[in-house]
């Protein structure tokens, strides 16, 4: 299609405008110079400009006469024909070969021109949308620049005669499908699936936003080429690209001012604003608008060597308040100021007295302009004093690089002042007041090693009167000490976890918890990569997760959440299920779950310490794994050839990985009623890594249970990669190898002879 953006653009092209009775000679010119400056971007060349003064615009844009000396160059007729032309009909050899319209065009005025010019037709929408698509470096700006140019080319899609007229398929009185109504279907297709990952990738986005947002921040906003990559470089020492063109960068950036400060003020570069920039184009990149709604300062940056300056600080207002940002507080800042002479900086000065002048490339301006925002944001922060005991000084750390530490004294317990946001004080209050008043939380869920004693009718059994083993005694004393006073007639441990010792107990409020001993230092130092964990996905997700109330090498302990394991063990080891695992209704909420956990942002999930891996490095890690495993074990020859298999197959390695639970199945899910997931439990397996491992146990359900979680899956706007259900069948496969590397690990001789066991089987 003619519209397309895609194909390579040709050197040469002739610019036209219609110049209404209400725009000036100058802003007429001033548009068709942006305007030429965007296309010189691209590698177009002006052959000439053609400006008609009309009352407004006519079916074909200009008037008749113009359309003959448009078309004398472009080698056309300057005749609109009612008859659809056949694509791949060429123009006059030297003909010019683009037309670019300064103004947004319909279809039906984009269809006349070309065929009365017989040259492709772009407007100024389309032109901006170029340049778009070439700069656009992240992943999120890629897919909303093709989101902004299939909205703009659905209805501008017309008939291609060359495929004929219709084809088979559906259609009115099954007549067939016409060309025009499956390329429309085609896009909107294309356009609801770039929304369901935009809303995935922005889910994030709005994650890592909310995690700022007691934080101090500030939205570089201005007319594109005004130097605001330049000052965000000098301001964050960040290497954002810096270089002379209009829309240089799309991606929104996001970086803390240095020298940091406390708390820390975080600098973010939007997007350039342009004269009549489109504004559906400037809706699809909701990064940008994000990032100037949620800031505290906007810094509105002009670039003061401009003759336009005035100008473009009146686009720049203009746009944020028609984004709706308008009432935020800002500072003009005037950059570039080293271009002008001393006579233009005094009448700016004038007209303009509380604006910054600046240079992003001296030094001490920005250390200025530094000052002046550091200035700004401590007239909001309020000062506030915290004892804090030391054994919950963990709580506080946690927050310290948030705030400013003003005084600190020692004595029986931590006293701090520190000034810092408001939101941030109250947050740091009711953090430390959860500590002191446990009671006030909410409840643990109990796992499959976590779940009471019960009896040969499968009901609980009480534990007062059973004689306390040496273990509760020891559990109790260690809950003590930690400021956990546990009844010690309810206590209920399990002994059948592999990394902890778990209990099940009552404390002296009522209140049921679940504790976790450690077994080993190996499992203690596994809490804190845990913890992490559970701090970054606890706001992200829909589901409850543990909060751990006390967490140290000796113990963890956190309070009972509402649902029930979907699978428990009975006092003899045997299974019990809580519903149908095979049940649609579970196939459906695991779906949903999974594809909201795959969702998290990738990067954020690296900045809060989870381990991230790439497709290569898990190939390699199951190489590594199975090569030690083979050194220790003798292994079954067809288990042995089909990892070798699954190992060099190319097509079972796609690239793409995701935020992973790692163990996602029955025991480690809460459940309310059969349909719904109430809590996660268990988060020790939790990465960044290949997204199949969470529909691996779905898929041992069977193919029924199997293709409703991928549906579902699907539908809640997970990315779905190819082959998945053999992909899941080699990891479920392998699940001797992954117990054999356990066994290697934990050094005991039990793991070791059943790994053993495992290994010898055939499949």
């Amino acid at each position: 299609m003619s519209t397309s953006l895609r194909h390579k653009a040709p050197r040469h092209a002739v610019l036209v405008s219609v110049q209404c009775p209400n725009r000036s000679d100058a802003a007429a010119e001033r548009s068709l110079n942006e305007l030429e400056q965007l296309l010189r971007g691209l590698g177009i060349r002006v052959h000439a400009r053609l400006v008609q003064k009309r009352q407004h615009p006519t079916a074909t844009y200009v008037g008749e006469g113009k359309l003959r000396e448009l078309a004398g160059l472009t080698g056309g007729s300057g005749k609109v024909s009612r008859v659809p032309i056949p694509s791949g009909s060429a123009p006059r050899a030297g003909a010019i070969g683009l037309v670019v319209v300064d103004d947004e065009l319909s279809p039906g005025q984009q269809r006349s021109l070309e065929q009365a010019t017989a040259a492709e037709v772009l407007d100024r929408t389309a032109v901006i949308l170029r340049v778009f698509e070439g700069r656009a470096r992240t992943r999120e700006a890629m897919l909303e620049v093709e989101l902004a140019r299939l909205t703009y080319e659905l209805p501008r899609i017309r008939e291609d005669v060359s495929l004929g007229d219709r084809e088979g398929g559906g259609g009115r009185a099954s007549r067939g499908n016409t060309n025009v109504a499956l390329a429309k279907q085609r896009t909107r297709n294309r356009i609801a699936e770039l929304r369901r990952e935009l809303a995935g990738l922005q889910d994030g986005a709005a994650v890592r936003r909310q995690r700022r947002a007691s934080a101090q921040r500030v939205a570089l906003v201005g007319y594109t080429n005004a130097g605001k990559s330049s000052l965000m470089q000098a301001l964050t020492g960040s290497d954002v690209l810096v270089e002379d063109k209009l829309f240089a960068t799309l991606d929104t950036t996001v970086r803390t001012l240095v020298p940091p400060t406390s708390p820390p003020i975080l600098i973010a570069d939007t997007v350039g604003f342009i004269e009549r920039l489109p504004h559906p184009l400037l809706a699809s990149f909701n990064s940008t608008l994000d990032e100037v709604h949620e800031a505290s300062l906007l810094l509105f940056v002009v670039d003061a060597a401009d003759s336009e300056s005035r100008r473009q600080l009146e686009v720049t207002r203009q746009t944020v308040k028609e984004i709706g940002a308008g009432s935020l507080p800002h500072l003009v800042v005037l950059n570039k100021i080293d271009r002008v002479s001393e006579d233009v900086r005094r009448a700016l000065r004038d007209e303009l007295p509380e604006a910054i002048q600046l240079s992003a490339f001296s030094s001490g301006d920005v250390a200025a302009l530094r000052q002046r925002l550091i200035d700004s944001f401590d007239m909001g922060l309020e000062t506030a004093t915290f004892e804090v005991s030391y054994d919950r000084q963990s709580l506080f750390a946690e927050l310290r690089d948030q705030v400013r530490v003003l005084a600190e004294s020692y004595g029986e317990s931590l006293t701090v002042t520190v000034r810092a946001a408001p939101a941030l004080v109250e947050r740091l209050r009711r953090r430390l007041a959860e500590v002191t008043a446990p009671s006030s939380l909410t409840v643990p869920e109990p796992s499959v090693l976590e779940s009471p004693r019960r009896g040969p009718d499968g009901r609980h059994t009480p534990a007062k009167g059973r004689a306390r083993a040496p273990a509760s005694v020891q559990l109790v004393e260690l809950a003590a000490r930690h400021g956990l006073v546990v009844d010690a007639d309810a206590v209920r441990i399990n002994e059948a976890g592999l990394d902890y010792r778990v209990a099940f107990v009552r404390a002296a409020d009522g209140e049921d918890w679940v504790l976790r001993v450690p077994r080993s230092r190996d499992a203690a130092a596994k809490l804190s990569d845990e913890g992490r964990i559970l701090e970054f996905v606890r706001p992200r997700l829909s589901v409850t997760v543990p909060i751990w109330l006390v967490c140290s090498d000796e113990l963890v302990a956190y309070r009972r959440l509402p649902g029930e394991p979907g699978l428990t063990l009975d006092g003899s080891s045997q299974p019990v299920w809580h519903f149908d695992p095979s049940s649609p209704e579970f196939a459906t909420a695991l779906g949903r779950l999974i594809a909201e956990l795959q969702a998290f942002d990738v990067d954020a999930a690296r900045e809060a310490g989870v381990p991230v891996m790439s497709m290569s490095e898990v190939r390699s890690q199951w190489r590594a794994d199975f090569e030690r495993v083979r050194a220790a074990f003798e292994i079954a020859h067809p288990l042995q050839a089909r990892w070798e298999a699954w190992f060099s197959n190319d097509r079972l390695w796609p690239e793409r990985t995701a935020f992973t639970h790692g163990e996602l199945y029955a025991a480690h899910v809460l459940v309310d009623g059969p349909s719904r997931i109430v809590g996660v439990l268990d988060w020790t397996t939790a990465k960044v890594g290949d997204p199949a491992v969470d529909f691996t146990y779905q898929h041992m359900m069977g193919p029924a249970a199997f293709e409703a979680t991928v549906a579902a899956y699907i539908e809640a706007g997970g990315v779905l990669l190819p082959h998945l259900a053999e992909r899941c069948a080699e990891l479920a496969a392998a699940a001797p190898l992954a117990y054999g590397l356990f066994a290697l690990q934990s050094r005991n001789p039990q793991h070791r002879a059943a790994a053993a066991a495992q290994l010898l089987a055939e499949e």
